[in-house]
């Protein structure tokens, strides 16, 4: 199974696709706006609303929602991102910091190394490198053939 999408509700869609663009290398796909009676993702939206959607080198996809009022999550919900290496959290970690976003402490546990940080609507996304379960590369696999 492959992870689809996240429907997030944001304040300024611009910023958010700045965001997720800038920091992360999302690509911005384009922009919808709801058309009157459109049914999607099991509720009504009102005519009008408009969505934003970014996209990881995956396929993953945020659906961004342009809302006057972005509700508070409770304090343990989050998104997280597994990297391939531990230099590659450490890196992004560090240009976050550079960035001026907000960041939590970058933390080691045995094999994991990882950190949460916040978007500009107060999302909290995790980023780690989990060895045991990262996907094995083409490379790897073909290690393992020949052994």
């Amino acid at each position: 199974m492959q992870f689809a999408h996240m429907h997030l509700m944001v304040s300024d869609l611009q910023r958010s696709i700045d965001f997720y663009v800038t920091n992360f290398g999302f690509r911005h796909t384009g922009n919808e706006i709801i058309e009157p009676g459109r049914y999607i993702t099991d509720h009504w939206m009102p005519a009008g609303t408009e969505i934003a959607f970014v996209h990881d080198k995956d396929g993953a996809e945020l659906a961004l929602e342009k809302t006057d009022k972005v509700e508070k999550m409770p304090a343990w919900f989050h998104f997280g991102f597994l990297l391939p290496t531990a230099a590659a959290v450490e890196k992004l970690y560090e240009d976050l910091k550079t960035r001026g976003v907000p960041l939590r402490k970058l933390s080691r546990k045995g094999d994991t190394i990882g950190f949460r940080c916040y978007d500009p609507d107060g999302y909290l996304l995790e980023f780690c490198c989990e060895p045991k379960r990262l996907r094995p590369t083409a490379s790897a696999e073909e290690g393992v053939a020949r052994a």
